[in-house]
């Protein structure tokens, strides 16, 4: 679970089926059940996408006080079956029910159609700016919800774009190998993201691990024995 900047705050290492599971929910509604336990009642927002949505899910974190919103896949269960066929919907066209529980399910046609659910947005609809296949730009109907999710989700993203680009992994055959590299590479990147909101600094991401790298081999130079230098 990660920030918008890409700060990771929980992480969990998939190790099969486990106990302490909650019943009637599946591996990727436990793991956003897990991950929010701590935000409950203070009305924090969490996106995830369509692996992890279900509309029992976010009933149970409506009721505990968790904002969320998801993609979601056409074949879960429960889904509204009266929405929009994807060929009788035009770009912007935007298709939704909301339940009596204040669950939003919405059909928006983009480039495709897109299926999303939410537990806390209103139907508010706005415009987003598109490109048209002949370069041109267009204005686009579109719920709030939808633009909230491209601008909110993508955190996780980050962390593994940036973890990526300089990381230390290597090929084993020992397991806990990569999980080590794993873990070194996502504690610089929560480094160097908590480096640059402290100090606003705009130094790239190679430069901080250069700076990291040099603080720990002065650090664990020996002390000089011998004659003082001048």
């Amino acid at each position: 679970m990660a920030d918008t900047d890409g700060y990771i705050t929980k992480f969990d290492i998939y190790q099969g089926k486990r106990t302490g599971t909650m019943d009637g929910f599946g591996l990727g509604e436990n793991v956003v059940l897990t991950s929010t336990k701590d935000l409950q009642s203070h009305n924090h927002e969490v996106y995830f996408d369509n692996f992890f949505t279900s509309l029992p899910l976010l009933q149970h974190l409506k009721s505990h006080g968790i904002n969320a919103f998801g993609t979601i896949r056409s074949n879960r269960k429960g889904l509204p079956i009266d929405l929009k066929n994807d060929k009788e919907m035009e770009r912007g066209d935007v298709d939704y029910r909301v339940s009596n529980d204040g669950l939003m399910v919405v059909k928006w046609m983009d480039y495709r159609s897109v299926l999303v659910v939410s537990n806390f947005h209103a139907t508010n609809i706005m415009s987003v700016d598109r490109k048209e296949k002949d370069g041109s730009r267009k204005a686009v109907p579109c719920l709030i919800a939808i633009k909230d999710y491209n601008a909110f989700m993508g955190g996780v993203d980050k962390v593994a774009i940036l973890a990526a680009l300089y990381g230390l992994s290597r090929k084993s055959k020992k397991w806990w190998h990569r999980l080590f590299f794993g873990m070194v590479d996502r504690t610089v990147v929560n480094d160097f993201i908590a480096y640059k909101n402290l100090l606003h600094d705009n130094d790239p991401l190679l430069n901080f691990i250069r700076e990291v790298a040099l603080g720990l081999i002065a650090l664990s130079r020996p002390p000089r024995v011998g004659r003082p230098l001048p």
